[in-house]
């Protein structure tokens, strides 16, 4: 995934999703990984760019100073959030209960 994106100022987020703090070591990659994920639930990015989006917050974690180990949990955390949400999505449609 390549390119620029502009979140302006009052874009609509509420920082840091599930049982986080909302610290300066996670605001920057929460408000990036929020856009992207609206991008690609309105269909303006592929859904295969969520594992992009997933290691790009990874990354803007450690550059704003969370220790590796914790975005490491950060990443896992957010991919298999994603895993059980669609697996849900799945098996809604096939009435299955998980």
């Amino acid at each position: 995934m390549s390119g620029v994106l502009t979140i302006k100022k009052n874009y609509a987020w509420d920082g840091a999703s599930g049982p986080v703090l909302d610290t300066q070591r996670i605001m920057r990659g929460s408000l990036v990984h929020d856009a992207l994920y609206q991008l690609m639930r309105e269909e303006h990015l592929p859904q295969k760019a969520r594992e992009n989006a997933d290691w790009l917050l990874r990354e803007i974690c450690i550059e704003d100073g969370m220790s590796k180990f914790n975005a490491d949990l950060v990443y896992l955390a957010v991919t298999c959030l994603v895993k059980i949400i669609l697996n849900r999505t799945c098996c809604a449609r096939r009435n299955v209960m998980i």
